[in-house]
Protein backbone atom coordinates (compact mmCIF):
# COMPACT_ATOMS: atom_id res chain seq x y z
CA UNK A 1 0.00 0.00 0.00
CA UNK A 2 1.29 3.47 -1.06
CA UNK A 3 1.76 5.82 1.78
CA UNK A 4 1.56 9.69 2.50
CA UNK A 5 3.36 11.38 5.68
CA UNK A 6 3.07 15.23 6.04
CA UNK A 7 6.69 15.92 6.62
CA UNK A 8 5.96 20.06 6.96
CA UNK A 9 2.17 20.49 6.72
CA UNK A 10 0.97 24.21 5.04
CA UNK A 11 -0.12 27.00 6.18
CA UNK A 12 -2.88 29.14 4.75
CA UNK A 13 -1.93 33.09 5.08
CA UNK A 14 0.84 35.93 4.36
CA UNK A 15 1.12 39.51 5.99
CA UNK A 16 1.98 42.56 5.84
CA UNK A 17 5.47 42.11 5.42
CA UNK A 18 5.04 39.43 2.46
CA UNK A 19 4.50 36.02 1.97
CA UNK A 20 5.18 33.60 5.45
CA UNK A 21 6.66 31.06 2.21
CA UNK A 22 4.78 27.64 4.61
CA UNK A 23 4.52 25.09 1.83
CA UNK A 24 3.59 21.40 2.67
CA UNK A 25 6.43 18.99 1.98
CA UNK A 26 5.16 15.31 1.62
CA UNK A 27 6.60 11.79 1.91
CA UNK A 28 5.21 9.18 -0.19
CA UNK A 29 6.52 5.36 0.30
CA UNK A 30 5.79 3.73 -2.31
CA UNK A 31 4.89 -0.54 -1.89
CA UNK A 32 8.34 -1.25 -2.66
CA UNK A 33 9.68 0.83 0.27
CA UNK A 34 10.88 3.20 -2.47
CA UNK A 35 10.97 7.02 -0.85
CA UNK A 36 9.81 10.07 -2.93
CA UNK A 37 9.47 13.58 -1.53
CA UNK A 38 6.60 15.98 -3.09
CA UNK A 39 8.42 19.54 -2.93
CA UNK A 40 11.29 20.62 -0.52
CA UNK A 41 9.84 24.18 0.67
CA UNK A 42 11.49 27.52 1.43
CA UNK A 43 14.67 28.50 2.64
CA UNK A 44 13.07 29.52 5.96
CA UNK A 45 12.08 25.98 6.32
CA UNK A 46 15.50 24.78 5.50
CA UNK A 47 16.40 24.15 9.72
CA UNK A 48 13.03 22.19 9.88
CA UNK A 49 13.61 19.57 6.58
CA UNK A 50 16.13 17.03 7.74
CA UNK A 51 15.59 16.71 11.28
CA UNK A 52 11.66 16.56 10.31
CA UNK A 53 12.60 13.80 7.90
CA UNK A 54 14.97 12.24 10.42
CA UNK A 55 11.78 12.02 12.43
CA UNK A 56 10.55 9.58 10.26
CA UNK A 57 13.48 7.42 9.43
CA UNK A 58 14.77 8.96 6.42
CA UNK A 59 18.05 10.59 5.46
CA UNK A 60 18.40 12.53 2.42
CA UNK A 61 19.85 9.77 0.92
CA UNK A 62 16.96 7.73 1.08
CA UNK A 63 14.89 9.90 -1.18
CA UNK A 64 15.02 8.22 -4.94
CA UNK A 65 13.03 10.88 -6.14
CA UNK A 66 11.83 14.66 -5.53
CA UNK A 67 9.30 16.15 -7.61
CA UNK A 68 8.81 19.37 -7.58
CA UNK A 69 5.13 20.86 -8.10
CA UNK A 70 6.43 24.16 -9.63
CA UNK A 71 9.88 26.09 -9.21
CA UNK A 72 8.10 29.02 -6.59
CA UNK A 73 10.66 29.84 -3.93
CA UNK A 74 8.46 28.40 -1.17
CA UNK A 75 8.35 24.75 -2.70
CA UNK A 76 11.56 24.55 -4.55
CA UNK A 77 14.74 26.12 -3.06
CA UNK A 78 15.75 23.19 -0.77
CA UNK A 79 16.10 20.82 -4.03
CA UNK A 80 19.98 20.68 -3.27
CA UNK A 81 19.92 18.64 -0.06
CA UNK A 82 18.82 15.64 -2.28
CA UNK A 83 21.66 15.63 -4.82
CA UNK A 84 21.58 12.39 -5.15
CA UNK A 85 18.05 11.76 -5.91
CA UNK A 86 16.56 11.83 -9.37
CA UNK A 87 14.69 15.66 -9.33
CA UNK A 88 11.49 16.10 -11.48
CA UNK A 89 10.06 19.35 -13.06
CA UNK A 90 7.94 19.95 -15.87
CA UNK A 91 9.99 21.65 -19.23
CA UNK A 92 7.81 24.93 -19.08
CA UNK A 93 8.49 25.30 -15.29
CA UNK A 94 11.63 25.42 -16.16
CA UNK A 95 11.82 27.53 -19.02
CA UNK A 96 9.79 30.01 -17.57
CA UNK A 97 11.98 30.37 -14.17
CA UNK A 98 14.94 31.14 -16.22
CA UNK A 99 13.67 33.55 -18.59
CA UNK A 100 12.87 37.17 -18.40
CA UNK A 101 9.07 36.53 -17.14
CA UNK A 102 9.61 34.23 -14.41
CA UNK A 103 10.48 34.60 -10.80
CA UNK A 104 13.61 35.85 -11.35
CA UNK A 105 14.64 37.31 -8.15
CA UNK A 106 13.23 34.06 -6.42
CA UNK A 107 14.86 30.79 -8.28
CA UNK A 108 16.87 31.75 -12.06
CA UNK A 109 20.12 31.17 -9.98
CA UNK A 110 19.31 27.58 -8.39
CA UNK A 111 17.00 26.89 -11.54
CA UNK A 112 20.34 26.69 -13.94
CA UNK A 113 21.83 24.69 -11.42
CA UNK A 114 19.05 22.62 -11.63
CA UNK A 115 19.55 22.20 -14.99
CA UNK A 116 23.10 20.98 -15.22
CA UNK A 117 21.76 18.31 -12.06
CA UNK A 118 23.02 14.52 -13.49
CA UNK A 119 19.15 13.05 -12.35
CA UNK A 120 17.14 15.76 -13.57
CA UNK A 121 14.18 14.39 -14.88
CA UNK A 122 12.14 16.91 -17.49
CA UNK A 123 9.17 15.65 -17.96
CA UNK A 124 6.35 17.06 -20.60
CA UNK A 125 3.50 15.47 -20.50
CA UNK A 126 1.31 13.47 -17.83
CA UNK A 127 3.32 10.20 -17.06
CA UNK A 128 3.75 7.34 -14.91
CA UNK A 129 6.04 7.99 -12.39
CA UNK A 130 6.07 4.49 -10.50
CA UNK A 131 3.24 1.41 -10.37
CA UNK A 132 -0.12 3.74 -9.02
CA UNK A 133 1.84 7.14 -8.82
CA UNK A 134 0.80 9.34 -12.00
CA UNK A 135 2.18 12.63 -12.67
CA UNK A 136 -0.62 15.50 -14.03
CA UNK A 137 0.38 18.87 -15.51
CA UNK A 138 -2.10 20.96 -13.65
CA UNK A 139 -1.01 24.39 -15.47
CA UNK A 140 -2.60 28.26 -14.19
CA UNK A 141 -0.69 28.93 -10.72
CA UNK A 142 2.79 28.63 -12.90
CA UNK A 143 3.05 27.26 -16.68
CA UNK A 144 4.50 24.17 -15.63
CA UNK A 145 2.66 23.22 -12.22
CA UNK A 146 2.58 19.29 -11.84
CA UNK A 147 0.30 17.42 -9.37
CA UNK A 148 1.07 13.56 -7.97
CA UNK A 149 -2.15 11.27 -8.31
CA UNK A 150 -2.40 8.07 -6.29
CA UNK A 151 -5.78 6.41 -6.80
CA UNK A 152 -8.26 9.34 -5.73
CA UNK A 153 -5.92 10.73 -3.74
CA UNK A 154 -3.93 13.97 -5.22
CA UNK A 155 -1.08 15.66 -3.63
CA UNK A 156 -1.79 19.45 -5.60
CA UNK A 157 1.10 21.86 -4.81
CA UNK A 158 -0.46 25.09 -5.40
CA UNK A 159 -2.62 23.72 -8.10
CA UNK A 160 -4.86 23.96 -5.03
CA UNK A 161 -3.10 26.27 -2.54
CA UNK A 162 -5.88 25.89 -0.09
CA UNK A 163 -9.94 25.02 0.58
CA UNK A 164 -10.84 28.84 -0.82
CA UNK A 165 -10.08 28.22 -4.43
CA UNK A 166 -12.54 25.05 -4.64
CA UNK A 167 -15.37 27.50 -3.11
CA UNK A 168 -14.65 29.75 -6.19
CA UNK A 169 -12.11 32.24 -4.76
CA UNK A 170 -9.69 32.43 -7.55
CA UNK A 171 -6.99 34.85 -8.33
CA UNK A 172 -6.88 36.28 -11.48
CA UNK A 173 -4.14 38.61 -11.15
CA UNK A 174 -0.82 38.75 -13.03
CA UNK A 175 1.53 36.47 -11.50
CA UNK A 176 3.71 39.26 -9.95
CA UNK A 177 1.04 41.23 -7.86
CA UNK A 178 0.78 39.80 -5.09
CA UNK A 179 -0.03 36.57 -3.52
CA UNK A 180 -3.44 36.15 -4.63
CA UNK A 181 -1.80 35.92 -7.97
CA UNK A 182 -1.29 33.16 -10.64
CA UNK A 183 0.13 32.68 -13.94
CA UNK A 184 -2.84 32.40 -16.30
CA UNK A 185 -6.66 32.28 -14.42
CA UNK A 186 -8.41 29.82 -17.22
CA UNK A 187 -5.60 27.36 -17.47
CA UNK A 188 -6.08 27.68 -13.72
CA UNK A 189 -9.63 27.10 -13.53
CA UNK A 190 -9.34 24.07 -15.86
CA UNK A 191 -6.67 22.39 -13.97
CA UNK A 192 -9.14 22.64 -10.82
CA UNK A 193 -11.86 21.01 -12.95
CA UNK A 194 -8.95 18.14 -13.76
CA UNK A 195 -7.60 17.58 -10.31
CA UNK A 196 -10.87 17.37 -8.47
CA UNK A 197 -12.66 15.23 -10.90
CA UNK A 198 -12.44 11.42 -9.15
CA UNK A 199 -10.65 12.91 -6.23
CA UNK A 200 -12.33 11.92 -2.82
CA UNK A 201 -8.95 13.45 -1.03
CA UNK A 202 -6.57 16.89 -1.94
CA UNK A 203 -3.51 17.96 -0.52
CA UNK A 204 -3.28 21.64 -1.11
CA UNK A 205 -0.01 23.39 -1.43
CA UNK A 206 -1.03 26.09 1.68
CA UNK A 207 -3.94 23.79 3.91
CA UNK A 208 -4.62 21.03 5.53
CA UNK A 209 -5.63 18.16 3.53
CA UNK A 210 -9.17 18.30 2.56
CA UNK A 211 -11.82 15.64 1.95
CA UNK A 212 -15.02 15.36 -0.19
CA UNK A 213 -18.16 15.19 1.38
CA UNK A 214 -21.38 16.05 0.17
CA UNK A 215 -21.30 19.59 0.80
CA UNK A 216 -17.66 19.89 -0.83
CA UNK A 217 -14.33 20.04 0.19
CA UNK A 218 -13.50 20.31 4.40
CA UNK A 219 -10.43 20.39 6.17
CA UNK A 220 -9.17 17.59 7.89
CA UNK A 221 -7.93 19.74 10.79
CA UNK A 222 -6.91 23.26 11.53
CA UNK A 223 -3.76 24.09 10.08
CA UNK A 224 -1.68 25.37 12.54
CA UNK A 225 2.32 26.47 13.67
CA UNK A 226 4.30 27.08 16.76
CA UNK A 227 5.94 30.78 17.54
CA UNK A 228 8.54 31.03 19.38
CA UNK A 229 10.38 34.00 21.00
CA UNK A 230 14.27 34.73 22.29
CA UNK A 231 12.58 35.05 25.77
CA UNK A 232 11.30 31.42 25.88
CA UNK A 233 7.89 31.87 25.57
CA UNK A 234 5.90 29.98 22.63
CA UNK A 235 2.83 30.85 21.05
CA UNK A 236 0.18 28.20 18.73
CA UNK A 237 -1.23 30.01 16.14
CA UNK A 238 -4.30 27.53 14.46
CA UNK A 239 -6.54 29.18 11.57
CA UNK A 240 -10.11 28.26 12.63
CA UNK A 241 -12.25 29.37 9.58
CA UNK A 242 -14.64 32.07 10.53
CA UNK A 243 -12.85 32.40 13.20
CA UNK A 244 -9.78 33.75 12.02
CA UNK A 245 -6.19 32.68 14.05
CA UNK A 246 -6.87 31.70 17.78
CA UNK A 247 -3.52 32.03 20.15
CA UNK A 248 -2.13 29.49 22.73
CA UNK A 249 0.52 30.62 25.17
Amino acid sequence: MIAIDTILSGFPGWTSRGALGWGAIHLVTTETGEKILFDTGATNQRPSLLPKLKEHGILPSDISTVILSHLHFDHASNWDYFIGSEIVVHASDLEWALSAHGPVSELAFRSKAMREHAKLRVITEDCDLKPGLRIIHVPGHTPGSIALKLDRIVICGDAVKNRWELQGDVPTVPASSGPKSLWNAQAFIKSLEKLTSGADKLYPGHDSPLLRTRGGWEPEADPTVGLFFPNGQSQELKFIEDKGLSGHS
